[in-house]
């Protein structure tokens, strides 16, 4: 399963994750690929405003994929979220950890936790901070690596509270 928020602030889900990726490109012009290390992500194509989809004139972005520390432009950071916290605990509470994008943690079980254990599954909500709003700021997953298992994509400038089989089901996190 494949879960995102739109910019209209719906959630929308997909079964399968080419449906789900070709709607994340048009929806926030970010390319997501799954692959047999994980999920990457990159941003799309920068537009000109009289730049439509598909002309071969239109620039393409000389950004790699981000996976961790991958380099970005100015552009893209300003799309990006400036960090995302994910709690511990239902309605932003808790023990908590912050990342700055871009940022992949692929398996929650080597973030020690404060108090004793690990990250994983332990993450019941999320406030993504900057970048402007209607953009992607983070993603979870509930595998490491996130090979297999949903994924669920969070806007940039919200805060989610992670319920029924979302909440403390995380295994994988990534920030925009």
């Amino acid at each position: 399963m494949f879960v995102t928020a739109t910019k209209s602030g719906d959630l929308r889900g997909f079964s399968d994750f080419s449906s789900y990726a070709a709607f994340i490109g048009n929806e926030f012009n970010v390319t997501i690929k799954r692959g047999s290390n994980g999920i990457t992500i990159s941003p799309g194509k920068p537009k000109s405003p009289d730049c439509k989809e598909g002309d071969d004139n239109c620039p393409n972005s000389d950004e790699r994929d981000r996976t961790g520390n991958a380099p970005r432009s100015l552009s893209t950071a300003r799309a990006m979220a400036n960090f995302a916290t994910f709690y511990d605990s239902g309605l932003m509470a808790g023990p908590a950890f912050a990342l700055n994008p871009p940022n992949v943690i692929a398996n929650l079980a080597t973030l020690p936790k404060p108090g004793g254990g690990t990250w994983n599954n332990r993450i019941s909500s999320v406030i993504t901070t900057g970048g402007p709003s209607l953009m992607l700021g983070a993603g979870l997953c509930s595998q490491p690596s996130c090979i297999g298992g949903w994924w669920l994509t969070v806007l940039n400038n919200s805060q989610t509270q992670l319920l029924g089989g979302f909440n403390n089901t995380a295994s994988l996190v990534a920030v925009f």
